[in-house]
Formats: structure tokens, C-alpha cells, sequence
């Protein structure tokens, strides 16, 4: 349910994950790092660290937002993120930003950034897009593999991973490595209405979310079968 890597002895510089989010957070003193994933309760994790103290990296470090920190920031004592089944948080990104058929502020930016996209697509026809656009790079951080956000490409960076499926649970075995953390609200938890879930994804579209987030499944150690 949790990963806990060995902390390293040497804690001089900030080992640099394929992708930084500037939304991450440092706790007081520059005691801890949150690797912030979005779409894995990063809004409860934000909403939590916040009250006890934590501060987002943009808003501290704003030259150094993003992939630049992670090589030049300051070196936390001690390092955590939250992750999920791959196929849980893409069903997620659809629900949240694009099943819904009238588009608002955010998904327009989103669909101007990303050609093809468009308000009230099916989910298989999401995930069609996705096949075709992520390989040319067409990224966003709510669809990004979260290992690039907590790996090197080799090894898992965090100190402490834990899972959202057992997110009360993994917080507090957090809550015992990390003092004085705020209480928890769950925010932003997306609704099932339409009825789909993992286990109802087609074939073709589990074929091409294997393809998209193979080491998702390999480094974070979840079942390609979904359940």
C-alpha cells in the first residue's frame, strides 16, 4: 500500500524527476517535498500541507518553478507523493475535463492547446487521441505518466510513496514521518455518474493505455488487469 524508500545519506542537491510541477510544495524549514502528481488528490494533499505550513514551489521559488527547481532548489530532509491506478486517473481526466459537453474557462485553454480535443468526447475517443498524440509529445501534466513526475526513468525518487486507493490510510502512516500535518478533506473527488469504470474500458483502449503508461504499471506496481 505504501512504498518507503531508504532515505539517501547524502541530501546535498535534489535528485531531478523527468517532470516537475511547480504546484509541488515545501514544507517548513525546508523539512519535506510533496511531489505534487495532478489528478491524484492533489487538491486534498494541497489543502492539508497548506495548513500545516507548506507553501507551493511557484510561489516561493518563482525563477525556479518547474523542471528547474528539481536541479537547483533546496534540499528537503525528506520527500513524498501519492499515486494511482493508471486506469482510475485517466478515467478521472475524462470525467473532469472532457465528458462534460459544455466546456468552461479551463477546458477551453485546454482544447486551444491541444488540437482534435473537444467537449463531450467519448472515452474510447479520448483515449484514440491520446494513442495518436502522446507519442509527438502533445503532453499535459493531467495525463502525463506519473512516473516521469517521481522517477529518473530508472528509480522512484520519493522518500515515501503512498497510494490514493488507500489515500486516509497512507496519510496517516505520512503523518507519522511528517509532524504537524493539517487535517484531511478530500476536495475535487469526481463523481461516477456515467457508470464507467476500469473494468468496462475496451479492449482497444486498454491496449493504448498499456502502450502510453507501461512504466506506470512497472515502477509503481499496478495490475495491467483492471479490476
Amino acid at each position: 500500500m505504501c512504498y518507503d524508500q531508504a532515505m539517501s545519506s547524502d541530501r546535498s542537491m535534489v535528485r531531478s524527476p523527468r517532470r516537475f510541477s511547480g504546484e509541488s510544495m515545501l514544507g517548513p524549514d525546508g523539512g519535506y517535498l510533496w511531489y505534487c502528481i495532478p489528478k491524484n488528490a492533489s487538491r486534498s494533499i494541497s489543502a492539508m500541507l497548506s495548513e500545516a505550513g507548506a507553501s507551493r514551489i511557484m510561489d516561493l521559488y518563482p525563477g525556479l518553478a518547474g523542471d528547474h527547481f528539481a536541479q537547483a532548489g533546496p534540499a528537503p530532509r525528506f520527500t513524498f507523493a501519492f499515486v494511482r491506478n493508471p486506469y482510475d486517473r485517466i478515467l478521472s481526466v475524462w470525467r473532469n475535463k472532457i465528458a462534460p459537453s459544455e466546456p468552461n474557462q479551463n477546458t477551453e485553454a485546454l482544447y486551444t492547446r491541444h488540437p482534435g480535443l473537444r467537449a463531450g468526447m467519448s472515452f474510447d475517443a479520448f483515449i484514440e487521441w491520446l494513442g495518436d498524440s502522446y507519442p509527438r509529445g502533445n503532453i499535459n501534466k493531467h495525463w502525463a505518466a506519473q512516473s516521469d513526475f517521481v522517477s529518473d526513468g530508472a528509480a522512484l525518487l520519493p522518500d515515501f510513496i503512498g497510494r490514493v486507493e488507500h489515500f486516509e490510510e497512507d496519510v496517516r502512516r505520512l503523518g507519522a514521518l511528517v509532524r504537524d500535518l493539517g487535517p484531511i478533506r478530500r476536495k475535487n473527488v469526481s463523481a461516477k455518474a456515467d457508470g464507467l469504470s476500469a473494468s468496462m474500458i475496451s479492449p482497444r483502449s486498454l491496449d493504448t493505455i498499456h502502450a502510453i503508461y507501461r512504466q506506470d504499471f512497472e515502477l509503481l506496481g499496478y495490475e495491467e488487469s483492471p479490476t
